[in-house]
């Protein structure tokens, strides 16, 4: 199955969704109609998703280490640390032994 073909199913899940939750919202039917808005939140959650509406679930854990972040701060240069600021990046650190 194509990407296409799942977007057009989403599609068609979210407007049986929306039709279901008229009917039973028409007939008084609270518990149905409120399974039926819970179900059109979902379809219309994966259709932002898949557009690009709404940012995936993820999470980004970043571990730093403050003694070497400080010791790697330390060792450059004012002007090092004012490029660092304006967004420049630095060129990689010479590796001892190596000649340029």
């Amino acid at each position: 199955m194509d990407a296409p073909e799942l977007l057009r199913r989403a599609n068609r899940l979210l407007d049986d969704a929306q039709s279901i939750l008229g009917r039973a919202s028409s007939a008084g039917d609270d518990k149905l109609a409120l399974a039926a808005v819970r179900e059109v939140r979902s379809s219309l959650e994966v259709l932002m998703r898949v557009h690009g509406l709404l940012a995936p679930d993820s999470s980004v854990v970043v571990n730093v280490d403050a003694r070497r972040l400080s010791a790697t701060l330390d060792a450059l240069s004012v002007d090092e640390l004012r490029a660092l600021a304006r967004g420049v990046p630095l060129p990689p650190p010479a590796i001892e032994g190596e000649t340029a």
